[in-house]
C-alpha cells in the first residue's frame, strides 16, 4: 500500500505530445505556454508552446470573424498562411543574414504541411532545394471562424545546410511570426508580430522536461525499494506478533 501510494506523489512524467492534424482534441494542449500575440495589422493570435522529450510544439489560433475577413486555405489562390521564424545567433536581424541566415518554418506555403526553409537577403530559400532537409512538420484547420495551425520541430536537427535553429531546454531562444490572411505566396503583405521591450523577436525560454526513459526508471526503483521496506515491516511486525503469542501460551 505504501509503495502504491508515494508511486501516484511521482511526477507524471512526458507530457504527451499533440497530434499535428490541424485539430485540437480534448486536453492536447491543457499543458503548454499560452499567451496572445498582437501582429501589426491588429490581428490577435493565440499562441501555444508546448515542450516534448525530442521536439517542440507550437500552436496558433486566429480568429476570421470580421466582417471583411474569410477563411481561404485553397493555394492555388490567394489564401491564409502562417510562419514563425527564428533568429538564429540572436543578432534581432528580420529575416537574417547572409553569414547567419535565419531558420523558417512556414504552414500551407504550398501544400497543407510545414515548409522548412531559411531566410537571408530578404530572400527565402527551401531546406530541401538547397541540401537540406524539411524537419518541420504542420497542418491548417478550422473550426468555426478560426484558423488553427499547428507545428512541431526537433529541438536540434543537425541540419546545417537547412541552417535550422537549435533550440536547447533550459535556455532562451528568440522568434517572430507572421501571418498572411488572403496573400499569394511570397506578398510582402503580411501581418507580423509587434515588437515586445523593442525588440521585432519574442524571447521565450524552453522548458526541461522529464524523459520517459528517465521517469519509468525512477518508478520502478520506488517500487522496489519501497516493496523492500513493506517486507521488512511486514517481517518483523510478524516476529513481535509471534512472540506474543507465544508469551499468551
Amino acid at each position: 500500500m505504501i509503495s502504491i501510494f508515494i508511486l501516484f506523489l511521482l511526477p507524471s512524467g512526458t507530457i504527451s505530445s499533440p497530434v499535428i492534424d490541424g485539430r485540437i482534441d480534448l486536453g492536447e494542449w491543457e499543458n503548454s505556454e499560452n499567451f496572445i500575440i498582437e501582429l501589426n495589422t491588429g490581428d490577435l493570435v493565440n499562441f501555444s508552446i508546448l515542450y516534448g522529450v525530442n521536439e517542440v510544439y507550437f500552436l496558433a489560433i486566429i480568429d476570421q470573424s470580421s466582417e471583411d475577413q474569410e477563411i481561404a486555405l485553397d493555394t492555388t489562390i490567394e489564401h491564409d498562411f502562417f510562419g514563425i521564424e527564428f533568429d538564429n545567433n540572436k543578432d534581432n536581424s528580420i529575416m537574417g543574414t547572409q553569414s547567419s541566415p535565419d531558420d523558417t518554418i512556414i504552414v500551407n506555403y504550398l501544400e497543407n504541411n510545414a515548409e522548412d526553409m531559411y531566410m537571408h537577403s530578404f530572400q527565402v530559400f527551401q531546406d530541401e532545394r538547397n541540401g537540406g532537409i524539411n524537419n518541420a512538420k504542420g497542418m491548417v484547420g478550422t473550426k468555426d471562424n478560426q484558423l488553427i495551425f499547428e507545428i512541431s520541430r526537433p529541438y536540434i536537427t543537425n541540419d546545417n545546410n537547412g541552417y535550422d535553429a537549435i533550440i536547447t531546454p533550459g535556455e532562451t531562444y528568440q522568434f517572430m511570426v507572421a501571418f498572411w490572411d488572403n496573400q499569394n505566396p511570397g506578398s510582402a503583405t503580411i501581418g507580423f508580430n509587434k515588437k515586445v521591450g523593442g525588440s521585432q523577436f519574442i524571447i521565450q525560454s524552453a522548458k526541461t522536461v522529464y524523459n520517459d526513459i528517465n521517469h519509468d526508471l525512477t518508478i520502478i526503483i520506488t517500487f522496489i525499494l519501497c516493496l523492500g521496506v513493506g517486507l521488512l515491516l511486514n517481517y518483523f511486525d510478524f516476529k513481535r506478533i509471534k512472540t506474543m503469542l507465544l508469551k499468551f501460551y
